[in-house]
C-alpha cells in the first residue's frame, strides 16, 4: 500500500529517538512538533514510498499527498 499517499502515524516524531527505543512497537516521544508520517506519496520519487522512511510533519500540515489508514481492534 505504499506510494498512495504519505500516511499519518500516531506516533510524535524524535531525530534519535529510534536509535535508542525498544525494536518491537516503538511508540515515539511523549509529544514534539511534528507527527510521523509513512509511506510516500504518489508524487514522490520510489526511494521515499517505503515504510522505514519516516519523515515528519507538523499536525495541522494539509495537501492532497497527505491521509491516512483506518484499523479497527477487536
Amino acid at each position: 500500500m505504499h506510494g498512495n499517499v504519505w500516511e499519518w502515524c500516531w506516533d510524535w516524531y524524535g531525530e534519535d529517538f529510534y536509535k535508542a527505543s525498544r525494536v518491537d512497537d516503538p511508540v515515539g516521544p511523549l509529544e514534539a512538533a511534528g507527527r510521523v508520517v509513512r509511506g510516500g506519496g504518489w508524487v514522490n520519487d520510489p526511494r521515499l514510498c517505503r515504510s522505514a522512511y519516516r519523515p515528519r510533519n507538523s499536525p495541522d500540515y494539509r495537501d492532497s499527498n497527505g491521509g491516512f489508514r483506518l484499523t479497527l481492534v477487536q
